[in-house]
């Protein structure tokens, strides 16, 4: 369990460099494209910060090298975040509040506090779970912030 655990967190964070790649197509795309994109990078986000809530909490064994990868990968997908809302792409199932186009500047300035959070927490090397103690509580409260004002429940 723990060999697949580690190696599908491998995978998701290699996966943020895909996501990553695909931008430049994405942003030649239709509105309505961009639901699954960001839908995927949450899914990389969710998977990430779950992996270092349980290793915090102890309900996963503790993997330093999984840990910092988990905040390297949560700090590539926070750059993708603002560009994955382009207008028109409101419609169809998403979660995205109409807030994120009616009040773009705040929400600029949402992503703007996940990018730092995630860019401070994968500058940190962790190498205990006491580490990831540490960057948590920022990570949490961006997203908590964004996920309050920006998307609906």
């Amino acid at each position: 369990m723990k060999f697949r655990a580690t190696a599908l967190a491998l995978a998701l964070a290699a996966g943020t460099t895909v996501v990553a790649a695909s931008l430049g197509a994405f942003a030649q795309g239709k509105p309505a494209d961009a639901v699954p994109y960001r839908k995927a990078i949450f899914q990389i986000n969710k998977w990430q910060m779950g992996m270092l809530s349980g290793m915090a909490k102890g309900d996963i064994a503790f993997n330093a090298a999984a840990a910092n990868k988990a905040t390297a990968a949560l700090r590539d997908a926070s750059m993708l975040v603002g560009d994955a809302f382009p207008a028109g792409s409101g419609d169809g199932e998403t979660k995205a509040k109409p807030e994120i186009w009616q009040k773009s500047a705040d929400f600029a300035k949402a992503v703007e506090m996940i990018q730092t959070a995630a860019k401070a927490a994968a500058a940190t090397t962790i190498g205990s779970k006491d580490d990831i103690g540490k960057v948590l509580p920022a990570l949490g409260a961006a997203c908590k912030n964004c996920h309050d004002n920006f998307r609906k429940s």
